[in-house]
């Protein structure tokens, strides 16, 4: 594959979590700030990632490049094919899908309600 072909949505080199890895916590700002505030340009950038990745691997059918050696594709959450699908699950409602790797208090409904 010429280099000018790959798709970049992981990043330039093996050893990272990605250009959508790095938008994650983007996404995660937004979440907490909410779409009219703040975190807004943040998710708005983490889109143009997610556009790019749809255009450059998604729509030329080239392999999404993970987090491993060659940028081989592998199924994993942290370093491949999961953990970009779940970037985008993120960018489609990041309020209701949390971070994987940012844990929060769970709020426990009243049970004497």
């Amino acid at each position: 594959m010429a280099r000018g072909d790959e798709c970049t949505i992981a990043g330039p080199h093996p050893a990272r979590s990605g250009r959508a890895g790095r938008a994650g916590t983007d996404v995660q700002t937004s979440a907490f700030t909410g779409p009219g505030t703040p975190g807004g340009p943040k998710l708005r950038r983490a889109e143009e990632i997610g556009r790019e990745g749809i255009a450059t691997c998604a729509a030329q059918r080239l392999p999404w490049p993970c987090g491993t050696y060659g940028s081989v594709e592998v199924p994993g959450l942290l370093l491949g094919l999961a953990g970009i699908g779940y970037f985008y699950l993120r960018l489609a409602d990041p309020e209701s899908t949390p971070s994987v790797l940012i844990t929060l208090p769970y709020a426990r409904p009243n049970a004497d309600a």
